[in-house]
């Protein structure tokens, strides 16, 4: 979610986008970000770069502090064919100093695969598997995860069911992370490594 104003531009194969905005929805406008994109048939490669072009403490539910001040790119290929749509992703990420946070400079990495099969109208499977590593684990880093250093692994599966405008799809999803700070992890205390989760989505699509 955020707020901004953007521009785009499209030549042929290629198309450009350039968007200033408030970042996480912060309020303050300070977020610079852009995609690069080549479309082939059913092939895209996407290039995103986007970050914060200053320093901004505002922390609340929908604008975390660390990201909010990060600078994130992104590779992305994809694949939409007839039965599948595959769509592998790399990420790097980077957060700076922040002295009145206490924190300092950490960075990130994550690669990630999204796939759906259609194997007809009505039925689809969509499944993502995902893995993201913060490669400093001095106490005092920025948290990107679950604590300084940390890294975790996770796997969803949606199968889904349409039928004219309704879909129905039932969701699970599991989820380990490793190097975590005690506390900032799963469960009440925030001590488990591991998390299952599932959920039933169903309603109309206009």
């Amino acid at each position: 979610m955020t707020r901004g104003v953007q521009a785009n531009l499209t030549a042929g194969k290629l198309s450009f986008s350039l968007a200033f905005t408030d970042g996480f929805f912060s309020g303050r406008f300070n977020w610079l970000s852009g995609v690069v994109s080549y479309v082939d048939g059913p092939h895209t490669l996407s290039v995103v770069l986007g970050g914060a072009l200053s320093r901004n403490y505002r922390s609340t539910f929908n604008t975390p502090l660390v990201q909010n001040n990060s600078t994130i790119l992104n590779v992305i290929y994809s694949y939409s064919g007839s039965k599948w749509l595959v769509q592998p992703y790399f990420q790097y990420a980077w957060v700076p100093d922040l002295p009145l946070a206490g924190t300092t400079k950490a960075e990130n990495y994550a690669f990630g695969l999204l796939a759906k099969y259609k194997f007809n109208d009505n039925w689809s499977l969509p499944v993502r598997f995902e893995y993201i590593d913060s490669n400093r684990p001095r106490a005092t880093a920025a948290s990107f995860l679950y604590g300084p250093g940390s890294n975790a692994f996770t796997f969803t599966a949606t199968p889904t069911y349409t039928w004219n405008r309704f879909f129905i799809r039932p969701e699970f999803s599991y989820v380990r992370a490793s190097g975590i700070t005690p506390g900032a992890a799963f469960g009440p205390a925030g001590l488990n490594r591991e998390q299952v989760r599932g959920r039933l989505e169903f309603g109309v699509m206009f």
